[in-house]
């Protein structure tokens, strides 16, 4: 009996749907547990340069310190948009991309890079506040100089210049955003099986039909 390739198809196409539904709906959920996560790390980060750098801070005295925090503030209250600007990115998510090279495993404690880059994206947005008050630098001439919040360039060995205000450290996902992409993985890797379920019908589709042109003639 011969098969029916297209009907098979769309019968994998259509069991995929409801695990990218799922997909999408755990991308949304780490994105909210990204903004808590980020607007209360804005805050406690800020106030860990103050009481490291207490020379600077006694310094600049009360009026600039009390500038600072309305600026740290209204940074953590906006979270929301900086997350979204970072982590809203098809490019990062498998469920709209079907991209291969996409992975969201935790590997020895480290998060998944794709998403940790965004993430510290998101935090370099500090350092334009803490660089305004003399804390740190956002701009670097291509070295490894500390306390530079500045993007690294491709090989991770040096910051790029010219490159956006990124945070330079490891950070600690919150438990929230390790389970979320946790579920999010576990997912994908069944959303996968159905995937290559699809190629591998793809390709028994046109090996019978060059069969059947072979046959014909």
């Amino acid at each position: 009996m011969t098969k029916d390739f297209d009907k098979l198809i769309k019968q994998k196409q259509e069991e995929l749907e409801p695990f990218k539904s799922q997909m999408e709906e755990l991308c949304q959920q780490f994105i909210r547990d990204s903004v808590k996560f980020v607007s209360e790390w804005y805050k406690k980060t800020a106030e860990s340069y103050v009481e490291r750098d207490a020379d600077r801070t006694i310094k600049l005295g009360e009026g600039e310190i009390w500038q600072m925090k309305i600026e740290v503030l209204k940074l953590a209250e906006g979270a929301e948009a900086i997350v979204n600007d970072s982590l809203l990115d098809q490019k990062l998510w498998w469920h709209l991309t079907e991209d291969d090279d996409l992975s969201y495993s935790f590997y020895a404690n480290k998060a998944p890079e794709n998403l940790d880059k965004a993430i510290h994206f998101a935090l370099g947005k500090l350092g334009i506040i803490l660089e305004k008050f003399g804390y740190v630098k956002t701009e670097s001439t291509g070295g490894r100089e500390d306390d530079v919040w500045c993007e690294w360039d491709p090989s991770g060995n040096y910051h790029l210049p010219g490159g956006r205000p990124y945070y330079p450290y490891s950070i600690n996902w919150s438990e929230t955003m390790r389970d979320t992409i946790t579920r999010y993985d576990n997912v994908h890797k069944q959303a996968k099986k159905i995937v290559r379920k699809i190629d591998s019908l793809r390709i028994e589709k046109k090996e019978h039909q060059a069969k059947n042109l072979w046959d014909s003639l």
